[in-house]
């Protein structure tokens, strides 16, 4: 395989401040739109080369479940008659914008471990997590011993999302011990802030990003080489690593964006997912490696927020793939061509 995620599936609702409507039953969940976000760069029957576990309840929706298998991925469905979907609220305070969203879960949880992984998703070349920094450093143990048993050489890239409530003041140095076990660290840009500080504007987020990123970078992690992608949601992301230090626009131009953003939910997830693909990609060679990660991540993100949940798939006369109407290539062609006389 070449990518698995140990983030949930969610249904969600979503709750918008007034005159904006809100939704309820929404496909979310950070492993959803990691897989998303990998999918798109993964045509059938290369899909099924992404690999994710959902836990499916008594109250799950059909018609959810449909259009999931309808992405024909290598999905894992594990039944729970007994229990609830996972669910969650997801609520944008008035006046604080749509990078600013509370969360919180309004049913039990089940989480997905190693242990709820096939012997074909251990030995896959990208592993996401989103998780505290404690659970993460387990995931990576525990992945490794089962691969160790399987007979696998070598180790994943493991990409791993900080998840808010572990970005606290007290929690950096459990953040800095954890990113030495893996390879590529992305919080978004007011999760890293508040790894340092107890409140700061955005402004101040996007001022200070550079050194926080370099107080990240001193110690293990920086040394073994690993690398940050900061997610700055409309103002693009930020590369860091010993390396390079470079900061990449987002899809949507402040031009284009008006009327096409519809809802940020689950962006920085599909990012991701498009960035574990990227980080595979064979070219162009005018861009690092990581560089062409967060070209697949932003190209990826640019879908998820066209809508509230996930974008639609359909399919052409001759069997190609359409997301949103669009092809991903055309995309990913496009962006590269804005970002081409930068480099």
């Amino acid at each position: 395989m070449d990518f698995c995620t140990l983030g949930m599936l969610i249904i969600d609702d979503i709750r918008h401040a007034p005159p904006k409507p809100s939704s309820q039953n929404i496909i979310g969940g950070a492993g959803t739109f990691a897989v998303l976000g990998a999918r798109l760069f993964r045509p059938y029957p290369n899909s099924k080369h992404i690999g994710w576990t959902v836990h499916r309840g008594h109250d799950f929706p059909e018609n959810l479940s449909e259009e999931l298998d309808s992405w024909q991925t290598g999905l894992q469905w594990i039944e729970t008659p007994e229990r609830q979907t996972t669910r969650a609220l997801n609520e944008y305070i008035e006046g604080k914008g749509d990078d600013f969203r509370a969360f919180r879960y309004i049913t039990e949880k089940l989480r997905i471990d190693e242990t709820h992984l096939t012997d074909e998703m251990l030995q896959s070349k990208t592993i996401h997590m989103v998780c505290s920094p404690e659970r993460c450093t387990n995931l990576v143990f525990g992945i490794q011993a089962r691969r160790v048993k399987l007979g696998v050489l070598g180790l994943p890239v493991f990409v791993w999302e900080p998840v808010p409530d572990s970005c606290t003041t007290d929690a950096i140095q459990a953040v800095k011990d954890a990113a030495r076990y893996v390879d590529v660290v992305s919080p978004n840009v007011s999760e890293l802030a508040a790894l340092f500080v107890a409140e700061a504007t955005p402004e101040e987020e996007m001022e200070h990003m550079e050194q926080r990123c370099a107080a990240l970078l001193d110690g293990p992690f920086g040394e073994k080489d690993g690398k940050l992608v900061i997610r700055c949601g409309s103002k693009g992301c930020y590369l860091r690593s010993n390396a390079e230090r470079l900061m990449m626009p987002a899809y949507w131009s402040n031009s284009e964006s008006t009327g096409t953003i519809v809802d940020p939910t689950g962006a920085g997830n599909a990012f991701l997912g498009g960035l574990c693909i990227g980080l595979l990609a064979d070219g162009p060679k005018w861009l690092t490696t990581l560089e062409k990660g967060a070209v697949y991540g932003t190209v990826a993100a640019s879908f998820a927020v066209e809508q509230v949940g996930v974008p639609r798939l359909s399919k052409g006369e001759s069997g190609q793939e359409f997301w949103n109407e669009d092809q991903v290539n055309m995309r990913l062609n496009y962006y590269l061509g804005r970002i081409y006389d930068s480099h």
